[in-house]
C-alpha cells in the first residue's frame, strides 16, 4: 500500500482525551476496510455455533458508548497494579501520575535514541546466553506461553502476569535443568 494511500487511524488516548474531535461513523479517519475485517473474524469467533449471540447483539445500539468506557478502563488499568501507598499518595494529589509519566516517556525515548545510536550488547555479553539461553526461554515457553525471552521494548510484550505456582515450577525446572548440567560437568 501506497503511504498516500493508507489511512490514518486515531489512537485510542485520542479518542478518549478528545484529541480526535468529533469523528462521524463511517468517516475515512475511523473505519478501515481491515478493521472490518478483523471484526468481522471476532464475530464469527464469538458467534460460532450459537447465532443467538450475533442477533442479540445486532440489537444493541450503544456500542460507541462501551467502547469508549472499555478504552477509559485500560487506559486507568495501571492503577489495578499499584500498591496502596501509591494509590494514597495519588488520590490526596501528593504524587502527580501525569507529570511522572511524562519524565519517564521521555527516559524511555531518550533510551530509544540511544539503542538506535549504540547497538545492543552483543549476544555473548549477556550472562545467560547460548545452549543456557535457549534452556530458559524454553522454559518460559513451556509454562508461560511466552514466545521469547528477548527484550522487546514494548510492555505488552515485555511484561506478562505469572502465577507464582507457575513460577515456582518454572524456577524448578530451571534448577533441575543446572543439575542435570552440572553433572554432565557442562559450563553454563
Amino acid at each position: 500500500m501506497k503511504p498516500s494511500a493508507k489511512k490514518k487511524l486515531l489512537n485510542p488516548v485520542q479518542m478518549i482525551n478528545g484529541a480526535a474531535g468529533q469523528v462521524q461513523e463511517g468517516s475515512a479517519h475511523f473505519v478501515t476496510h481491515e478493521a472490518e475485517c478483523r471484526l468481522k473474524d471476532y464475530l464469527h469467533g464469538y458467534g460460532r455455533g450459537e447465532v443467538e449471540r450475533l442477533e442479540q447483539l445486532a440489537c444493541l445500539d450503544e456500542w460507541a458508548s462501551a467502547a469508549r468506557q472499555v478504552l477509559q478502563a485500560r487506559q486507568y488499568s495501571l492503577l489495578s497494579v499499584l500498591d496502596d501507598d501509591l494509590l494514597a499518595l495519588i488520590h490526596s494529589r501528593r504524587l502527580n501520575i501525569q507529570t511522572i509519566a511524562r519524565v519517564v516517556a521521555m527516559e524511555l525515548n531518550s533510551e530509544a535514541v540511544q539503542r538506535s545510536i549504540v547497538p545492543d550488547a552483543s549476544p555473548d555479553m549477556d550472562p545467560i546466553r547460548g545452549e543456557v539461553f535457549h534452556a530458559v526461554e524454553a522454559i518460559a515457553r513451556r509454562r508461560f506461553s511466552i514466545p521469547t525471552l528477548k527484550e522487546q521494548y514494548s510492555d505488552g510484550l515485555d511484561f506478562h502476569e505469572v502465577n507464582v505456582g507457575s513460577l515456582r515450577r518454572a524456577l524448578y525446572d530451571a534448577y533441575l535443568e543446572g543439575v542435570r548440567a552440572a553433572s554432565k560437568g557442562e559450563n553454563p
